[in-house]
Order: C-alpha cells, then structure tokens, then sequence
C-alpha cells in the first residue's frame, strides 16, 4: 500500500514541468515572506505574557 503512494507521489512530482515548480516554490516562499512579521509578533505576545505571568508568581511569593 504504502509502496502504491510513494509511485504515485513520484510520478505526479516528475511530471510537473520546471516553470510550475518555480511558481509552485515561489508561492511558498511568499506565503512564508508574509507569515513571518505575524508568526513573529505572536511569538513575541506569548513571551510576554509568559514573563509576565512569572513576574507576577515570583512577587506573590515575596509578599
């Protein structure tokens, strides 16, 4: 079964002509251009917050 997929796959991929590749690798790397500064910014968000949280358990221990 695994073998039939693993055919299929390679022959779908060799027929597929330079110029679909390059288009194909160039949305991908635009979609990845865009994802970047959002993926970034949420990152950025949920550090943060993470050492915000910590702050906020290490001054109740204080008290």
């Amino acid at each position: 079964m695994n073998n039939i997929n693993i055919n299929d796959l390679s022959q779908i991929l060799l027929g597929i002509s330079g110029n679909k590749l390059l288009i194909i690798s160039g949305l991908i790397l635009g979609l990845g251009f865009l994802l970047k500064p959002i993926l970034k910014d949420i990152i950025s968000i949920i550090i943060d917050k993470q050492k915000h949280n910590k702050d906020n358990n290490h001054h109740g221990e204080a008290l």
